[in-house]
C-alpha cells in the first residue's frame, strides 16, 4: 500500500467508528530512514471512540498498520489528536 491508499483507507476506517466523520483528517508524514507518522485529527466528543475502552480500539490499530508497514520494513508511529476546528 502506498501512502495515500492507507490514508484513504484509515479515514474510511475512523470515520465508520466516530459519530462526527467531516471532522476526521488524517495526516502522514515521511522522514528519513524508512519512518513514517500518522496523526489522525478527530472530534473531542469521538476521542473515547477511537481510543476504546482500556486502549482496546487505539491499540488494535496500531498492530494492523505497524504490521502492514513492517513487511515494507517501514517504522510507523500512530497517534490520535483533538481536531481543532
Amino acid at each position: 500500500m502506498n501512502d495515500k491508499q492507507i490514508k484513504s483507507w484509515l479515514k474510511e476506517l475512523i470515520e465508520n467508528m466516530v459519530d462526527n466523520p467531516e471532522s476526521v483528517i488524517i495526516k502522514i508524514n515521511k522522514f528519513e530512514g524508512n519512518v513514517l507518522e500518522i496523526r489522525i485529527y478527530i472530534h473531542l466528543n469521538d476521542v473515547k471512540m477511537i481510543i476504546g475502552k482500556r486502549g482496546k480500539n487505539i491499540q488494535a490499530l496500531r498492530t494492523i498498520i505497524y504490521a502492514m508497514m513492517a513487511k515494507k520494513n517501514i517504522r510507523c508511529y500512530l497517534s490520535v489528536e483533538e481536531n481543532i476546528i
